[in-house]
């Protein structure tokens, strides 16, 4: 194993991104508040 201990640490920043792609239906049931399990986002 190699040792670890001894290493200062390190600030790490990840970014993230991506596409949701849904029907014209879905996306106004969501704006309107109109969806049965909460909110998806």
């Amino acid at each position: 194993m190699v040792e670890v201990g001894g290493k200062p640490e390190v600030l790490r920043i990840a970014r993230a991104k991506g596409v949701i792609k849904l029907r014209e239906s879905t996306i106004k049931r969501i704006l309107e508040g109109r969806v049965e399990k909460g909110d998806p986002l």
